[in-house]
């Protein structure tokens, strides 16, 4: 896997009003902004959408079962949405396939609060999950012995159900003074997963936490991303019944189409931070 290092971001910033809280965006001054979320309620994840390609369906949807409630609360960037992880209880934000073109290099921000340890845990839980199986995207952390646990990132090639899945992680384990091992509950970090679109060669992923480059532990897993519509939809929060879930916080939900882009580029109000560069 090639390797990728990390540039101090020193564009200025210039001003965009966002015209819904939840909006897939066509404006110019935007165009490279493939959807944005505040997740500031529910009216903003439900809203209509105007799109820059043809989706079927809104963007996002909130989906619940049983006793299931999301709620709202106070945030760094307003407010965020809660998902209180309770496996009898669903509780998911379910984002159309097409709102992430892997045809393409691009990227995917968001931030998240973990509202328990996540490090002490007994079982894997998802942050992001595909609804279809086999689940080929996924975001999950898996649980290690004595408290500790692993961040990792599969997204699949273009043989489905194959070892040709891309790969990279961040653990406790494996990176014991990395970004992973620093996270702790109740606190806000941002989370990004960026891929590489390579003519003749295999494509690649990566983990960045608050900007920080994460070191796969597993470099032997390659392959080329798929066409674009190759996805089922993708839930935040747990797999497509709810299960394997974890009480969260999701804020400011960014896709771009340009790994290099990032929402410092399009919010004065975000603090200049640090960006993935292939090279």
């Amino acid at each position: 896997m090639l390797h990728l290092k990390l540039m101090q971001f020193r564009r200025r910033c210039t001003t965009h009003v966002l015209a819904m809280a939840c909006v897939l965006l066509t404006s110019p001054a935007m165009a490279g902004v493939m959807l944005h979320c505040t997740f500031d309620s529910m009216e903003s994840i439900q809203k209509p959408e105007t799109v820059p390609h043809a989706i079927t369906g809104k963007a996002l949807e909130a989906i619940t079962s049983g006793k299931g409630t999301i709620t709202f609360e106070p945030s760094p960037h307003g407010k965020a949405v809660r998902l209180h992880g309770s496996q009898q209880n669903n509780e998911l934000i379910r984002m159309n396939p097409g709102c992430i073109d892997l045809s393409r290099s691009g990227r995917m921000d968001f931030t998240v609060r973990f509202n328990r340890d996540p490090h002490d845990i007994r079982q894997e839980f998802y942050l992001i999950a595909e609804t279809r199986w086999p689940i080929n995207f996924q975001l999950e952390v898996l649980p290690y012995p004595k408290g500790q646990s692993n961040l990792a990132a599969w997204v699949g090639a273009e043989e489905r159900g194959t070892d040709k899945l891309l790969f990279a992680s961040c653990g406790d384990k494996y990176q014991p003074a990395g970004p992973w091992s620093r996270i702790k509950a109740g606190e806000w970090h941002r989370i990004t997963l960026a891929w590489w679109k390579k003519e003749g060669k295999d494509d690649s992923i990566q983990l960045f936490i608050d900007g920080r480059s994460t070191e796969s532990s597993m470099k032997d897993v390659t392959g080329k991303l798929p066409d674009k519509g190759a996805w089922a939809a993708l839930n935040f929060g747990g797999n497509a019944f709810g299960h394997l879930a974890f009480d969260i916080s999701l804020d400011d939900l960014w896709i771009f189409d340009n790994p290099d882009d990032s929402p410092e580029a399009y919010d004065k109000s975000l603090r200049p931070g640090q960006q993935p560069t292939a090279h």
